[in-house]
């Protein structure tokens, strides 16, 4: 509903006594209300043509008689004073006012569209028809809020964000669509000037009891666009998912205990109606790490339906050194052995982080069917994965270098018939911290005798 403009004889009145109003002597002067905009409360605004508009208007009595029921509102205005020319946006009406009485009144409107490019102030006034006999109108309106109109750009289009550069593109298409609502904009911050999120690691392999031991970095998440978002759920995930895959490097999740709760994206992401110009926060972590240096992820927000926004985030974790396990192919038949035959299994140990890997191999299970075979004699060009210190120098010989790679012999035999075994096998440091994920093992034996004991 459009609100009603002010009678011109009655904005008349208004804006003479907005500019000034000749003193009285208080003895001869008769009690009468005077009505002030004492208050608005910041509320919205959307600074563009058609944008949305709403705020709370207090209005006291400051006067000796009462006020009966009039009617407030807000102006567009070029300037801190009322004008023919200013534009009536809202109005609406508040009740008759006791001396020193005060009532507020919400107002909810838009912005006209087309709207000019510049500055704008909307004022925000007390009694627009003149129904209430005051000692001043000076007073009746005050300056609510203050802004800029730029040029319009050219419509944004698909998901707000890096969504191009998240994971090379591929994070982006979601299960039914990637059409944001029209108006619906998101910004994250911290990032680095190109988009990219940086979020922190921990250290490959660093192990922890409980998720508050693990690095966090808060993000801020802004709608910075025109509409109130739908209910919205973040996402986070590493680019190569799976452990285990080529390019795995560890997981991405978001985690808001560390967050204060007034700040809150509601809970683990789950961001529901986000208005305009607001903003919450959340928590990314890294865990699961196997790999050093700088790895990619993204952060995604969708409704379930669509996809409002991508977002590449980098993760840094620093390495203590860490190693890729895998078994070389053709010597990794374990299966079906006679009874008492030796078999034995190659591991080549790679390591993928950015510092020197310092392993000893072990076994979860089974160690003695499975065991190191220290007599191995690796082709010329590869390296026995052995490990020792020196005394003398206070260093590890042996150590695995970023890159670089050793061979682990495995010996494997059971005497026993129709067993089925299964192990893991991994690398730890000398002070026992995981220095690999575990490759697992299995060997088989066939009924029958034992060819000869293990």
């Amino acid at each position: 509903m459009t609100a009603r403009r002010r009678p011109a004889a009655a904005l008349a009145a208004l804006i003479v006594g907005f500019g000034a109003l000749a003193p009285t002597s208080s003895a001869a002067a008769p009690k009468r209300a005077d009505l002030v905009v004492v208050a608005t409360t910041p509320g919205t605004l959307v600074a563009q043509p058609g944008g949305a508009l709403a705020t709370a208007v207090s209005v006291r009595n400051r006067g000796r008689a009462a006020a009966p029921g009039s009617r407030v509102g807000l102006y567009l205005s070029r300037d801190a004073r009322l004008s023919p020319a200013d534009r009536l946006l809202v109005s609406g009406r508040i009740g008759a006012l006791a001396p020193g009485q005060t009532r507020q009144r919400s107002l909810t409107g838009r912005l006209p569209q087309p709207l000019a490019t510049g500055t704008w102030r909307i004022l925000a006034c007390a009694d627009l028809d003149v129904e209430v006999r005051q000692s001043s109108t000076s007073n009746d309106c005050r300056v609510h809020r203050s802004l800029d109109v730029a040029q319009p750009g050219p419509p944004p289009s698909g998901p707000s964000g890096g969504a191009e550069s998240a994971c090379g593109g591929a994070v982006v298409p979601y299960s039914q669509g990637t059409t944001p609502p029209a108006g619906v904009r998101f910004e994250v911050t911290p990032a680095s000037p190109d988009g990219v999120l940086g979020v922190s690691a921990d250290p490959v392999g660093a192990e922890f009891d409980t998720i508050e031991q693990y690095a966090q970095t808060t993000l801020t998440i802004t709608n910075v666009g025109t509409a109130t978002s739908p209910g919205v759920t973040a996402q986070a995930g590493a680019c190569v998912p799976g452990r285990g895959a080529p390019g795995y490097w560890g997981g991405l999740d978001l985690w808001d205990d560390g967050v204060e709760p007034a700040r809150r994206c509601g809970s683990n992401g789950n961001l529901g109606a986000l208005p305009p110009g607001t903003s919450c926060d959340v928590q990314v972590w890294a865990s699961d790490i196997v790999r050093g240096g700088t790895n990619p992820g993204y952060l995604r927000l969708t409704t379930g339906v669509d996809v409002l926004a991508v977002f590449p985030v980098s993760v840094d974790s620093a390495s203590r050194g860490y190693l890729r396990l895998q078994t070389i192919t053709g010597s990794d038949d374990l299966r079906d052995n006679a009874p008492g035959r030796h078999r034995r299994v190659l591991v080549r140990a790679t390591s993928i982080g950015d510092r020197d890997a310092v392993p000893s191999f072990s076994f979860t299970d089974h160690a003695g069917v499975f065991e190191i075979d220290g007599s191995y004699t690796p082709p010329s060009g590869t390296t026995r994965c052995q490990v020792t210190y020196s005394a003398s120098s206070g260093t590890y010989v042996g150590a695995v270098s970023p890159g670089g790679s050793c061979v682990v012999a495995i010996d494997v035999c059971s005497a026993l018939s129709a067993v089925d075994y299964t192990t893991r096998l991994f690398a730890s440091r000398i002070d026992g911290a995981r220095q690999s994920d575990d490759l697992p093992l299995r060997y088989t034996t066939t009924s029958g005798p034992a060819e000869q004991p293990c």
